[in-house]
């Protein structure tokens, strides 16, 4: 939300990614989805601990509440990069 971050941040970022930051107006959070990827290889619906449930919704609600989409994704298979 800053102007004066996104600013240091465009001046780090090679010429050809300047624009992707927006450095005058707030960007558009609507666009930018937060995906918590949880990998398992556990078969089925993923389960998780209850702790970290409840602190998942309570994220969830902080970036909903600035407009972030917010997905809960799981993980089932990681290809290593060679």
């Amino acid at each position: 939300m800053d102007e004066k971050f996104r600013r240091k941040v465009a001046d780090k970022l090679p010429d050809s990614h300047k624009g992707l930051v927006p450095l005058r107006e707030m960007p558009d959070s609507t666009q930018f989805p937060v995906v918590y990827g949880i990998i398992s290889d556990v078969p089925g619906p993923l389960d998780i601990p209850f702790f970290s449930k409840v602190s998942f919704r309570n994220a969830r609600r902080k970036l909903r509440s600035m407009r972030y989409p917010v997905i809960f994704q799981k993980i089932e298979e990681i290809t290593p990069l060679v």
